[in-house]
């Protein structure tokens, strides 16, 4: 036997866990998610506007939008970066809340005429498509939980 190799027994993953890796790994990564793509459309739409159409009554505004929009993007990452279903759907389920935030708060850019009318309809409609996208993911990874 001098020549064996010797292997450690194989270990077994349940049946969800498996699920959830395998689930995970049918993206590349989180930048190859369409709803990312959108938030991060928002998000420089977003911190575009916030350089080039700033007014000091509008400061608060342009704050919460900026972590709003941020929030979008930076939770899908963080979800995808988890590598659980569960845990990937809750994150995704935090991203259409702070999308639905992003998106009332360029409504409301634009009622006010804070952004230019281009740049925020623009913003808004990538922003309305992003909870699309998400809401499909959040039923998605919700069904495979079933």
């Amino acid at each position: 036997m001098s020549g064996a190799v010797i292997r450690p027994p194989l270990q077994r993953i349940d049946d969800t866990r498996a699920r959830s890796l395998r689930d995970c790994s049918a993206v590349r990564d989180h930048k190859s998610i369409l709803a990312c793509q959108e938030a991060h459309k928002v998000t420089d739409a977003v911190f575009d506007g916030a350089r080039t159409s700033w007014k000091p009554f509008a400061a608060a505004v342009f704050a919460q939008l900026q972590r709003a929009s941020l929030s979008v993007q930076l939770n899908i990452a963080e979800g995808y970066a988890l590598r659980s279903s569960r845990r990937f759907r809750n994150h995704l389920e935090i991203a259409y809340g702070s999308a639905v935030e992003t998106s009332e708060l360029l409504e409301l850019a634009i009622r006010k005429q804070i952004l230019p009318d281009g740049l925020s309809h623009a913003a808004l409609e990538s922003c309305q498509r992003c909870q699309r996208l998400l809401l499909g993911l959040i039923k998605r990874y919700r069904d495979n939980e079933a």
